[in-house]
């Protein structure tokens, strides 16, 4: 059983390797026309996006291939050790963020980005090397990737959605604000929003390792599945009553007057939608867990497809992630009402 995992482990490395050189080599070969896509050729951050943007692509095969070493951690049911390198690797960024800075600007940001990316790659390849998983065995690359493929796709195909969904967000923003305002308000409020989910995320990625194990030992795994859900609901409720201190939190990060006001007048909405993403992300990490993916690609199509359609007439900020919110509950309810049938 095993050389069975082994071969899988190979081969998902070898793709993760293949497939994030190939894209890292054309994004930074065609870095302008790829963000033209985003942003004006003529606007004032252009030449600088550009500049970070190629730099920070060479880092693409290592992001790929640490995705890929967690992933086969998780599976190992050994999360501690991929948790440590992560965790190394971020040391890494933030000794480096500094100097480089320093020395090269906006690019040397980048490179020390990239640079974390390589050192995590390193140590998670030689872990990998001590425990003998990696091996250059591929007899039967072509049939194990097939196979991954299939039970890969629905995955994939839901995270290319999320990813156009906020792509065509962005556009509009564009659009609607030639200062700059919205959208730097905009994207402090997606990280805000990114941090307050890492509980959730975690509590999902626990979910995927903790449920399918349950089920080898034909355990009961309706006790795990409810712990885990009314521990989003209350760390959720937690992180709401933060928000009542939102505007301190986000004087720290600008001190522009019209973008902390764009984002307290977002602040009731993301005391909404921080609960409703708990729950709908713990969904479907017990999903996932019971080898269920199909939901969570028909919601992140019907999302793409409902911001797709909606862009146009989005005027302001609100109406943005009033629909985000709205898309949240709808994509919880379909997830729940999947998890009552299993």
């Amino acid at each position: 059983l095993k050389d069975k995992v082994i071969e899988f482990v190979n081969t998902a490395i070898v793709l993760s390797l293949g497939l994030g050189t190939f894209a890292s080599t054309t994004l930074f070969v065609y870095s302008k026309v790829a963000l033209n896509k985003m942003i004006d050729t003529n606007s004032p951050v252009f030449m600088y996006a550009n500049v970070y943007f190629r730099y920070r692509v060479i880092g693409l095969p290592f992001q790929l291939l640490n995705s890929c070493y967690y992933s086969i951690f998780r599976g190992k049911m050994d999360v501690s050790k991929g948790v440590k390198i992560n965790i190394l690797g971020q040391i890494v960024n933030i000794i480096l963020d500094p100097f480089f800075m320093k020395k090269y600007g906006i690019r040397g940001v980048a490179i020390a980005s990239s640079m974390s990316d390589m050192v995590s790659t390193i140590f998670y390849t030689l872990l990998l090397l001590k425990e003998k998983y990696i091996t250059i065995n591929y007899r039967s690359f072509a049939k194990n990737t097939i196979y991954m493929m299939k039970r890969a796709f629905f995955v994939q195909l839901k995270d290319l959605s999320y990813q156009g969904l906020y792509f065509a967000v962005n556009q509009r923003l564009l659009l609607l604000d030639s200062l700059g305002k919205i959208s730097v308000a905009h994207v402090l409020l997606t990280k805000y929003f990114y941090f307050n989910s890492i509980l959730f995320y975690s509590l999902a990625s626990a979910a995927t390792v903790i449920i399918p194990y349950q089920k080898v030992l034909n355990e009961n795994t309706t006790l795990t599945s409810n712990r885990l859900l009314y521990w989003s609901i209350i760390t959720s409720l937690m992180q709401i009553s933060v928000l009542t201190f939102g505007k301190n939190v986000f004087a720290f990060l600008t001190s522009d007057p019209m973008v902390i006001e764009y984002i307290q007048k977002i602040m009731p909405i993301m005391g909404i939608i921080i609960p409703l993403n708990a729950i709908s992300t713990v969904l479907d990490g017990i999903l996932q867990g019971c080898n269920h993916y199909k939901i969570q690609f028909i919601n992140a199509v019907t999302s793409l497809i409902a911001i797709v359609v909606l862009t146009r007439y989005f005027t302001n900020l609100s109406q943005i992630w009033i629909t985000f919110s709205l898309l949240t509950l709808i994509r919880g309810l379909r997830s729940y009402r999947k998890y009552l049938e299993i």
